[in-house]
């Protein structure tokens, strides 16, 4: 005859149990891994729950995420759920955008600058849905067709590539283009959420040269 399982009994649950072990001189020592009903086994695994999910909120607000690439940002949602998106409070983020500046359509993923212009609005789409980050700090190389020319973009492009940014807030928020800032340029710009600050050295720090630190 199969025995049953009262409904009364606690769900079979995996604990892990660290604990003196028999015969050691040292508390940590590995006891148990295995099932369990016991219900202060519950009460442990239930425990340590609240501490990991603890935990994960202070390494979240405590920390700067500091990223390169638009790919980095949309990947952001794919492996850290919304709920501890939302505990991020320092993002640092830089990429390397060559002109033409390409918004929409299909280009190949890239690894290595320049960065894939197509990711930028899903990019700035993430950037956009988390709730007032307390610092948020955009660094932004643009390249002219022939980086070696070091040739300054034109203000159309510009504006094109901030404007999705407009939707974006933090409470210190920054961007900072590696290139000349013209009035002219701020004034088509207008009223932004942003500091728009121009960085005297072109490179954001992609290769290790006098140019670029």
């Amino acid at each position: 005859m199969s025995r049953k399982r009262s409904i009364e009994s606690p769900p079979s649950t995996c604990v892990l149990e660290l604990c003196m072990a028999k015969g050691g001189s040292r508390p940590g020592h590995l006891l148990h891994m295995g099932a369990s009903r016991k219900p202060q086994d519950k009460v442990i695994e239930l425990t340590c729950k609240l501490i990991y999910l603890e935990t994960l909120k202070i390494l979240y607000t405590a920390n700067t995420f500091d990223m390169r690439q638009s790919e980095s940002l949309v990947r952001l949602p794919q492996v850290i759920t919304p709920d501890h998106c939302q505990h991020i409070r320092s993002i640092r983020f830089s990429t390397v955008l060559q002109c033409p500046i390409i918004l929409r359509g299909v280009l190949p993923s890239r690894t290595f600058p320049p960065d894939n212009s197509t990711k930028w609005l899903a990019a700035c789409e993430v950037l956009a849905a988390f709730h007032h980050p307390e610092t948020l700090d955009i660094t932004l190389a643009v390249w002219s067709q022939i980086p070696s020319d070091r040739e300054r973009a034109d203000d159309e492009t510009i504006t094109t590539l901030l404007q999705p940014l407009q939707a974006v807030r933090a409470m210190d928020f920054s961007v900072t283009l590696a290139q000349t800032v013209p009035d002219e340029l701020r004034a088509k710009l207008g009223s932004t959420p942003y500091r728009l600050i121009q960085r005297h050295r072109p490179g954001i720090g992609y290769y290790p040269d006098s140019s670029d630190d």
